[in-house]
């Protein structure tokens, strides 16, 4: 049987941005050598922001998004 986990974070910066990455790689580790499906649930900074996000939400954003972008990749 393979393990589900889903990752619910949002992207605009704090400690949910801080630790999405790191929280899915502890899971899979958790799971030892059972197959592991790990998915994200993303908030976007516009969620938090009506009409347009600030600029520094923006770029949090963006850093964090390519900071799960990079851990998606093969090593």
């Amino acid at each position: 049987a393979s393990v589900e986990v889903i990752v619910v974070s949002s992207v605009a910066g704090g400690t949910g941005s801080a630790m999405l990455v790191p929280f899915g790689v502890l899971a899979r580790k958790m799971c030892g050598d059972q197959p592991v499906r790990t998915r994200a649930i993303v908030v976007l900074p516009s969620a938090f922001s009506p009409g347009r996000p600030s600029a520094e939400l923006e770029l949090r954003g963006g850093a964090a998004l390519r900071e799960l972008a990079r851990a998606m990749m093969p090593p």
